[in-house]
């Protein structure tokens, strides 16, 4: 076997792995880190200059409703935190203290202490099982299939797929958070897992 031909099968395992792996790492970010629970809405007009409408999977913090759209948060709008994601030196609130929101609710400005705490992430991919199910699968098929037939060019389409399906199905499912884009590096996490590994699929 050639040394191409090696390299080229050693990339394709360690692209499927590293697919996973930024799928798993996402869901571990999630479940550990303090969030508002306020996920952000997947279709429509969700992302506003006004502000972020959210629909989250559970019930988010207290002082927070499904439908509002978050303009500010600790003062600052959802704009600017978009505008820092990249900004590792910006500063950002302290998740131990409850933390101002400025929400529009049916067309009213409410302010809201909102308290970050771990979301219930266990029951949320309880209630996702088929995505998890479907990440699963796709990856153990598409690896069977490699491991069996590595020099068939269709095997690595199917790995490629897979890792595009499977590596991005579990966080497009789990979606960002508001506090996720306040924090900056778990939303640019999620935007690389279900931007460009996503696209590997197509």
């Amino acid at each position: 076997m050639g040394a191409g031909v090696t390299a080229r099968r050693v990339g394709t395992w360690l692209l499927l792995v590293a697919a996973l792996a930024g799928a798993l790492g996402f869901s571990i970010l999630r479940a550990t880190l303090p969030s508002d629970g306020a996920r952000v809405d997947f279709y429509g007009d969700a992302w506003t200059a006004h502000g972020v409408r959210i629909a989250p999977i559970d019930a988010p913090a207290a002082g927070l409703r499904a439908g509002d759209v978050v303009a500010a948060v600790a003062g600052t709008s959802m704009e600017a935190w978009l505008g820092e994601v990249t900004t590792a030196s910006a500063p950002r609130p302290d998740a131990a203290d409850p933390i101002d929101y400025l929400v529009d609710r049916d067309g009213a400005e409410v302010h809201a202490a909102v308290t970050w705490a771990a979301p219930p992430v266990g029951a949320t991919l309880l209630a996702g099982w088929s995505v998890l199910l479907f990440s699963l699968a796709t990856a153990g098929v598409a690896a069977f299939v490699y491991a069996r037939r590595p020099n068939e060019p269709a095997a690595t389409a199917l790995v490629l797929c897979a890792c595009g399906a499977a590596g991005s199905s579990l966080p497009w499912f789990l979606g960002t958070t508001v506090s996720e884009v306040v924090e900056g590096a778990p939303f640019l996490l999620h935007s690389l897992i279900t931007g460009p590994v996503y696209m590997l699929l197509w």
